[in-house]
């Protein structure tokens, strides 16, 4: 069972509907979770929530566009922002350990720690320290999406190298 979730302009207000109808607990055989555009509120509840889904593979989630869901009450925001990234990895981490696909637009919400069943990930912009982290951290990665924002020295490949269950990897490297 999957679900997609999205507050894109086609759909406004979508995820704010469902979760009048639906609690995150009633989705416990949920394989596979999309949330794109996802209003700030329903994103509090839903990454608040993942825990209940207990059966949980494949989760994505696009956080470019969270300015615009932003509330206006927020004093900084730029401390509201980091407060709900650190909530987010929260939410994340508690199912982590069961995903095998990830898709994520910003590196702040990858959780830090041990990967083993993660077979794909889909990550936003990154630094070469945050690269190699995430290769540590993901021992049975099959494919890996990046973009990396620093000059890449040749020592990478060595790190690549070491990476056996890597398959398919797409990276894209911009010069500071």
């Amino acid at each position: 069972m999957a679900l997609t979730l999205s507050d894109a302009d086609d759909t406004p207000g979508q995820s704010k509907l469902f979760l009048s109808h639906f609690c995150m607990e009633q989705l416990s055989q949920l394989q596979s979770l999309t949330l794109i555009d996802i209003e700030f509120d329903s994103l509090n509840v839903i990454f608040s929530s993942l825990h209940h889904l207990e059966r949980l593979e494949a989760f994505g989630y696009d956080s470019k566009t969270i300015k615009a869901y932003c509330p206006i009450w927020a004093y900084n925001y730029s401390d509201s922002i980091n407060q709900f990234h650190s909530n987010s990895s929260k939410g994340i981490i508690e199912v982590a350990s069961q995903l095998k696909r990830l898709r994520l637009s910003n590196y702040k919400i990858v959780p830090k720690m041990l990967l083993p069943c993660l077979r794909h990930l889909k990550v936003g912009t990154t630094t070469i320290d945050q690269f190699r982290m995430v290769l540590s951290q993901t021992p049975n990665l099959h494919s890996f999406n990046i973009s990396i924002k620093d000059d890449a020295s040749h020592s990478e490949y060595y790190l690549l190298s070491s990476h056996l269950a890597l398959k398919r990897l797409t990276l894209q490297i911009y010069s500071k």
